[in-house]
């Protein structure tokens, strides 16, 4: 019998993981209070990080596109040059979209982690942007046209659209991100082809392209659904470390790996 597959987004698995951290901590004495400033705290960080990393992309394309001249991205002044293979430059200039990608990443789960939260604290009169203005981590949240736990219904879904077209804007601001990094996936491709180039360069683009492809994947496949099947093994190993949480002496080990051996099958794992 064929094992049971699950599509499951890499997203989706990352705020399991942070949920059930902040499970665990919440047994150790962790408030409601405190885990809504850890995501607070994650969020903010999240947002300054795109920021920082997508500046720095900005600026390398800027600097890429308008001081390239030929196979050199340089500068002179007063007769005196620096440049630098355009191949070295993008390929560097590559990993600032990888960085960039990432940084996504980690906003899109810091979001969605904030969001579950609010949805999750449903008491009159509470309001979770609220809340973190007061605790000074407010960003815009004020701003944002969503009422949480009102008395009053709108008469015409005017705070949803606007919420909608908000998010809208937002992921429209990923397309020159991703517009950059077709850019220099170009660029690369054909500095790679030419080959009047030296080696150095030639790998240096190779090298450049499988980067920003990485970027690319990394979005990607954070967000869609791919298949996973349970760790079987895993399982029985954490089950038994529940019953025995400190297993100090070296039969414990030996029973385990006994058991483990006694139970698989030549050919397949537990």
């Amino acid at each position: 019998m064929g094992r049971k597959h699950y599509f499951i987004s890499l997203k989706r698995l990352k705020t399991h993981e942070v949920h059930t951290t902040i499970r665990l901590l919440n047994n150790s004495g962790f408030s409601w209070t405190e885990t809504s400033k850890i995501f607070s705290d994650i969020q903010s960080g999240a947002f300054k990080s795109f920021g920082v990393f997508a500046g720095q992309l900005l600026l390398a394309y800027i600097v890429g596109s308008s001081l390239r001249r030929g196979n050199s991205v340089g500068v002179s002044f007063q007769g005196i040059e620096a440049a630098v293979p355009t191949s070295f430059f993008f390929a560097t200039s590559s990993f600032f979209f990888l960085i960039t990608c990432l940084a996504i990443n980690h906003l899109s789960v810091a979001l969605t982690l904030k969001s579950s939260l609010a949805s999750r604290m449903l008491l009159h009169g509470f309001s979770i942007n609220a809340y973190d203005a007061i605790d000074d981590k407010s960003g815009v949240t004020l701003g944002i046209p969503i009422l949480s736990n009102s008395s009053f219904r709108e008469s015409l879904p005017i705070g949803r659209f606007l919420s909608i077209l908000v998010l809208i804007c937002t992921l429209v601001m990923l397309i020159p991100v991703f517009a950059i990094g077709c850019y220099f996936l170009l660029e690369q491709l054909h500095l790679f082809e030419d080959r009047a180039l030296s080696l150095f360069e030639r790998l240096s683009a190779g090298a450049g392209v499988l980067i920003v492809l990485t970027g690319f994947a990394c979005f990607l496949f954070f967000h869609i659904p791919i298949p996973f099947k349970k760790d079987t093994r895993y399982i029985r190993w954490n089950f038994l470390y529940k019953l025995e949480p400190h297993p100090s002496d070296e039969l414990k080990f030996k029973r385990w790996l006994g058991e483990t051996v006694k139970t698989t099958k030549p050919g397949s794992s537990t």
